[in-house]
């Protein structure tokens, strides 16, 4: 028998019902990420994104379902009489007569009449197609161009989102992920298909994943390509290759082979667009979490996406010629009654769902990564009187360089600061500095607009920059006596993972810029800064020890006279010193 989705038509009344219900909570949920974004830390503002995300889904969802049908249908009337024309047009009869080998190699290739026609045609064309999308990306590996030069920029960016609300979620996205994890709910759906009767799909889907399995493992025994540094990783490393992820590979392997088994079973089209964008988001929230927590690079989980789906379109369409040709019967006998067979499969996926979670959370080694690194004592000289004063030596124990996107090193740190989160704010805010706000849509989105209109804006964000993996906590700036937001002092703090005394060590770089200009590294407008950083160092250092409520401990060599360029492109130069600045009592 022919497998088709079964067709259903929703209410046109109650579907518009929900396309604007969808669009209002759309409208509502984006007003309120941008309202509580300067409020909220950032693990808030990533869960509120992805609920916008998610009616942003309901509401194409509901498009799909109150238009889809009738314009497939059109479409469909449309191709057909389109198709009618052009086999009737007189040229087109000509030319068939002329090679009447090559065009009924094609015919056969698109009748459904026999196996090696169009189910076979489609499935050796997905395929194929999945299969070059994946091999480009291996080609752009082997050449280091394309796609795998982001890699490194993607994987700095997630790392400026992390944050031990965000590192619990993702762990337990990477747990369900998991190998043995998979192989659980691989077992269990297996169980589960063959108890309903579905023998030969329970079939399909150990084929799928045992089949995929060696193709991946395979793979990444020939690419052999290293995992993220594991300097910036959130957990241990699996000791596999990176390419292709794993994790990734398995999860839209499975999630994609048990939604092709369950597909027709779904009541109608609106569950069933549900049903896959739920596995999308899935498969997507999987994959970002691998970037995010340092295992594997974005090229990699890509990659594994493509490599799944050409081999998911390989058993999927041989299953089908199976069904269709061969007479495989798709439903057997099933065990037991109605009500044994729901409570069994209720139980096995609460049983599943809560072993994860709870093992994700009770797990020590997430306590350990959502805790962040611990602080260690930062150990100086002292003089005779026993204050500190720092050396050369005792300097490098600190992260020095601040890093570009792709991780390579900008400008020396010229400021070292000893003293809470909030004596640093207080020193700042009695110099006359503003807490810079952190960057949202709506925060870029002002200050786009108080830059072009040339009008102030004195807590404008600042360009995220990291240093030693991570972005700058906090950031000042100050108006240089223009009210406009195109020139201004500004500086950047990092809390390192040291302390003094039991204080909080932080260290800061800091720059002036004097005009907007669009960057010559990243074609954007941006502000352009004085290439003397060493001044705007010595002009920070005046204005808060003229508060008296920070004193200057020592200037201290951190390295020789240098240049370079910021991230971009602007130059920059320093003698190589930072001053080291502690709160007065």
């Amino acid at each position: 028998m022919e497998l088709r989705p079964q067709e259903t038509r929703t209410p046109a009344r109650h579907t518009s019902g929900w396309v604007a219900l969808a669009l209002v909570g759309a409208l509502v949920l984006v007003w309120v990420l941008g309202f509580v974004t300067p409020w909220v830390d950032r693990t808030s503002a990533f869960i509120t994104f992805f609920a916008v995300v998610a009616l942003l889904i309901l509401l194409v969802d509901s498009l799909i379902v109150l238009v889809g049908p009738g314009l497939w249908r059109f479409a469909r009337s449309l191709g057909v009489s389109i198709g009618r024309a052009v086999r009737d047009d007189e040229e087109v009869r000509a030319l068939v007569a002329r090679h009447p080998r090559f065009f009924s190699w094609i015919t056969r290739r698109f009748s459904a009449e026999t196996p090696s026609g169009l189910y076979l045609t489609v499935t050796v064309a997905a395929s194929v197609y999945f299969l070059m999308n994946f091999l480009s990306i291996a080609l752009s590996l082997a050449l280091s161009t394309a796609i795998t030069r982001y890699d490194p920029a993607v994987e700095a960016l997630l790392r400026a989102f992390r944050t031990p609300g965000l590192t619990r979620m993702f762990w337990v996205a990477t747990l369900l992920a998991d190998a043995r994890v998979i192989a659980f709910l691989t077992v269990a759906a297996v169980l589960l298909l063959a108890m309903w009767g579905k023998q030969s799909q329970a079939g399909l889907l150990a084929l799928t994943m045992l089949g995929g399995g060696l193709v991946q493992t395979i793979v990444q025994l020939l690419a052999r390509r290293v995992r993220p540094s594991a300097e910036f990783a959130v957990i241990r490393q699996p000791g596999s290759f990176s390419f292709p992820a794993g994790a990734s590979f398995a999860t839209m392997l499975l999630l994609s082979a048990l939604l092709f088994v369950l597909w027709r079973t779904l009541p109608s089209l609106a569950v069933q667009l549900a049903v896959v964008w739920a596995t999308l988001l899935v498969v997507l929230f999987v994959g970002v979490s691998q970037v995010y927590l340092g295992v594997n690079w974005m090229s990699d989980v890509i990659a594994s996406w493509s490599l799944a789906l050409s081999w998911l379109t390989i058993t999927c369409g041989y299953y089908l010629v199976r069904v269709r040709y061969r007479g495989t019967r798709e439903g057997r006998p099933a065990l037991w009654n109605g009500t044994v067979r729901l409570a069994i499969t209720a139980a096995m996926c609460a049983a599943s769902l809560g072993a994860v979670v709870v093992g994700a959370q009770v797990d020590p080694l997430l306590a350990k990564a959502a805790a962040g690194p611990a602080t260690r004592p930062w150990t100086v000289t002292t003089d005779s009187a026993g204050l500190p004063t720092p050396t050369a030596a005792d300097m490098r124990q600190l992260p020095l360089f601040s890093e570009k996107l792709d991780g390579s090193r900008q400008e020396p740190i010229s400021i070292v600061f000893v003293g809470t989160q909030a004596q640093l704010i207080s020193a700042f805010q009695a110099a006359g500095w503003q807490l810079a706000d952190n960057p949202s849509p709506v925060t870029l989105f002002r200050a786009s607009v108080a830059a072009i209109a040339n009008h102030p804006y004195p807590n404008a964000p600042v360009t995220p920059t990291f240093l030693d993996g991570a972005v700058q906590d906090v950031a000042f700036e100050k108006s240089a006596g223009i009210a406009t937001v195109r020139t201004r002092h500004h500086v950047r703090f990092w809390r390192t993972h040291e302390t003094l005394g039991g204080e909080p060590v932080w260290v800061a770089t800091a720059s002036f810029d004097s005009r907007l200009e669009i960057g010559s590294a990243i074609p954007l407008p941006t502000h352009h800064i004085e290439p003397d950083i060493d001044a705007e160092q010595a002009y920070i250092v005046q204005d808060m020890v003229r508060t008296g409520r920070v004193a200057l401990v020592a200037r201290v060599r951190v390295t020789q006279p240098l240049s370079g360029t910021n991230a971009q492109g602007d130059q920059w130069f320093t003698q190589g010193y930072a001053s080291v600045l502690r709160s007065t009592p």
